[in-house]
């Protein structure tokens, strides 16, 4: 059921532009925030042309419509991205190369949900992550826990660790917790489950950072044809060329 929404998902997906609000930490021992950067941009996912419907961009450019620059702390910082796919493992055209096992019912703001735990199979997995630093790149593969909606099978909330640490390049942990939120609007009367809240942490080289990614007025638009691009390029945030 949840391979089946998540097919649903991917496949009438429409491009959606968003605010993005990211605040970028570097920790202290205790968890505390040493230093830390905040900035704004607008975040477009641009659904893929594939006709099998799994793959969705993404793109950042400031709030004039210009490529985004990131900002940099004094001693270092680390910007993340990537999160619109991130269930991609419950889709079925991957759920062969995951494990999954039931784990039991919980309540989440009100919400019955059902909670699954999942980890990757280096052996049989198609999805392969990729982490480079310096020249040397290491695959990494996932483990994680979703939040099912016990009614309708969209995940609610979702968190991902690494299977492994990666000590070739000094990556010990890299944790990612998502919170959904729904969304509609004309386009899509009957919503989508988008990120609203998506916390990053990351052990690497040492050291800690942490960043705190809040997305709010989520629009959806298209980009078929021409006369489309134009009227797109009128509403709040920029449309980009993939090329």
């Amino acid at each position: 059921k949840v391979g089946e929404s998540e097919a649903r998902f991917f496949r009438s997906f429409p491009n959606t532009v968003s605010l993005e609000e990211i605040r970028m930490e570097n920790l202290r021992r205790d968890g505390t925030p040493k230093e830390f950067g905040s900035e704004k941009s607008n975040y477009l996912l641009m659904a893929s042309s594939e006709n099998w419907g799994l793959g969705i961009r993404e793109y950042r450019t400031s709030l004039a419509g210009k490529d985004a620059k990131p900002i940099s702390l004094p001693s270092g910082s680390i910007r993340t991205k990537g999160f619109a796919s991130a269930s991609s493992v419950f889709h079925p055209t991957y759920q062969s190369g995951t494990q999954f096992r039931y784990l039991g019912r919980q309540t989440l703001d009100g919400q019955e949900t059902l909670v699954i735990a999942f980890a990757q199979q280096p052996e049989k997995t198609q999805l392969i992550g990729r982490f480079d630093a310096d020249g040397v790149s290491s695959a990494f593969l996932l483990q994680g826990v979703a939040w099912v909606d016990a009614q309708d099978y969209q995940i609610v909330r979702l968190r991902t660790d690494l299977l492994k640490p990666l000590p070739k390049v000094r990556l010990i942990r890299e944790t990612t917790e998502i919170h959904y939120d729904l969304v509609r609007s004309k386009e899509s009367p009957a919503g989508l489950w988008l990120p609203r809240e998506v916390i990053v942490t990351v052990q690497w080289r040492g050291r800690t950072f942490r960043n705190i990614h809040h997305y709010s007025d989520y629009k959806f638009f298209n980009v078929a044809t021409e006369e489309k691009r134009k009227e797109a390029s009128q509403l709040p945030g920029p449309i980009v060329n993939p090329n």
